[in-house]
């Protein structure tokens, strides 16, 4: 047999089995998901490190003296949650933005799950924002 007709019979047997798969496109979609999850995961620690600081400094505020005033804790630690927040509705919007030029107006035609945890956690920092706002330190 020769070298020619090696490569024939390998190109003729790879294209009748297997489906054309653009793996670049599929590894950038991958990457776009990679990316979100870090996003999420820098945001539950912005969310949850705020929340920390309020309900910490407002046990401290009500244990001691008057050193810290009591507006503080409440305001550091709606910063932090509001920059979670924030910072996870730009990378989920991105990522959206991302999805639709990467795959066009069909979609994937799969479940984005990486978009849909980011999306329950930007409830749950609001929802952490609404109850820190919502308690007042007298």
């Amino acid at each position: 047999m020769s070298a020619e007709e090696s490569i024939t019979k390998k190109s003729d047997s790879s294209t009748s089995v297997e489906p054309k798969i653009d793996l670049g496109l599929e590894r950038t979609i991958l990457a776009a998901d990679r990316t979100l999850m870090a996003w999420t995961r820098t945001a539950i620690s912005l969310i949850s490190f705020g929340f920390t600081i309020y309900k910490f400094l407002e046990f401290e505020y009500e244990g001691r003296s008057r050193a810290i005033p009591p507006e503080g804790p409440r305001h550091l630690g709606l910063a932090f949650i509001t920059v979670g927040v924030l910072s996870l509705m730009l990378a989920a919007l991105q990522n959206w933005w991302q999805m639709k030029l990467l795959c066009g107006p069909r979609g994937r035609g799969s479940f984005n799950l990486s978009l849909a945890v980011a999306i329950s956690i930007i409830l749950i920092g609001v929802y952490a924002f609404i109850n820190v706002l919502s308690n007042s330190t007298s």
